[in-house]
């Protein structure tokens, strides 16, 4: 099983974290993790990345690095989710970057948590497809007259990727994607997310939603954002956020965060415990310390309103796993 993942050196900690709940649901499975990083990756971080292996003597690790200069001036960085960095667009070039063995890989963010064996995505038959993938969370919201198809070809989340690289190959897809982003950057809001969808619309394999339950899968049904699809997708859905395979955290509040919201955000902690991040507090997730400490104080002595939170558009998780 080839896995991908990209990081810079601001994500080392969530990425190590995702790894471990890797190979901990995976333990009877040959599992190679392929990293991409970039030159501000430093040794000591690339052996955190490594010592999380410790004791999976059938997982292994390899780094391919990134010269990520030449993406400086790729469309919107630091705009639309200013948590986002230029490593997003590392797994664009996969198909000139990963060994001519490696035939097809599981991609996924570094802020995801995997709950479960992945033994079946990995065994899904994608011959004939150049990616399989899971529909975004948003997908009515988004705006398909500047993405250039049909809406009722969807929208998928590319946080989570079965990727056919023989096909990626055949196609010259990294030249397709490349002549998008150079010619037509104005298609570009969510950076190689929209690139994928806009290139791969046509040639993509619909997976069951459990392997990418993202936040507003679990969000109660009158704030979903699946628009006239919601009655498609609710009985994947019931069942995929119930046991999912694989939680990705998709708000810029994450479970590293105190202001964290999600109800697998549990499930974050529970494998940062086994390693060694497992004694680093949560932080908060806004750029301005200094304005939160003193909006901090503030509310201490209510002179401003409470800090506001999403809570309110969660489903609790005794209804989210059947329990009540």
């Amino acid at each position: 099983m080839d896995i991908l993942l990209s990081t810079d050196t601001n994500y080392i900690m969530p990425t190590g974290v995702m790894m471990k709940s890797v190979s901990v649901n995976n333990i009877d499975q040959n599992v190679v993790f392929h990293v991409l990083i970039d030159e501000g990756v430093t040794e000591l971080q690339k052996c955190q990345l490594k010592n999380i292996l410790n004791g999976y003597t059938n997982h292994t690790v390899s780094f391919h690095k990134i010269d990520s200069n030449f993406m400086d001036n790729f469309p919107r960085l630091g705009e639309v989710k200013a948590y986002i960095t230029k490593a997003t667009y590392y797994r664009l070039f996969i198909s000139d970057i990963l060994p001519e063995s490696v035939h097809k890989i599981i991609y996924m963010d570094g802020d995801i948590i995997v709950r479960h064996s992945l033994k079946d995505l990995w065994e899904t038959d994608i011959t004939k497809y150049a990616v399989g993938a899971v529909t975004d969370m948003a997908e009515a919201k988004h705006d398909f007259k500047r993405l250039g198809y049909d809406s009722n070809k969807g929208y998928f989340n590319a946080g989570v990727l079965l990727i056919n690289v023989d096909y990626w190959r055949e196609h010259h897809l990294k030249d397709a994607f490349m002549d998008l982003i150079i010619d037509e950057p104005q298609r570009i809001v969510l950076h190689d997310q929209d690139v994928l969808n806009i290139t791969l619309h046509d040639y993509k394999y619909n997976l069951p939603m459990k392997y990418n339950v993202q936040n507003g899968f679990l969000w109660k049904s009158e704030y979903n954002q699946f628009g006239d699809k919601y009655s498609d997708y609710e009985s994947d859905l019931k069942e995929a956020i119930s046991d999912p395979v694989v939680v990705h955290f998709t708000d810029n509040k994450k479970p590293w965060h105190y202001e964290d919201c999600n109800p697998y955000g549990y499930e974050f902690t529970k494998y940062k415990k086994q390693t060694e991040w497992r004694y680093s507090p949560l932080t908060h997730c806004y750029k301005n310390k200094y304005r939160h400490f003193i909006a901090n104080v503030l509310r201490t002595f209510h002179l401003i309103q409470p800090t506001k939170t999403q809570e309110y558009l969660y489903l609790p998780l005794e209804v989210i796993i059947g329990k009540k």
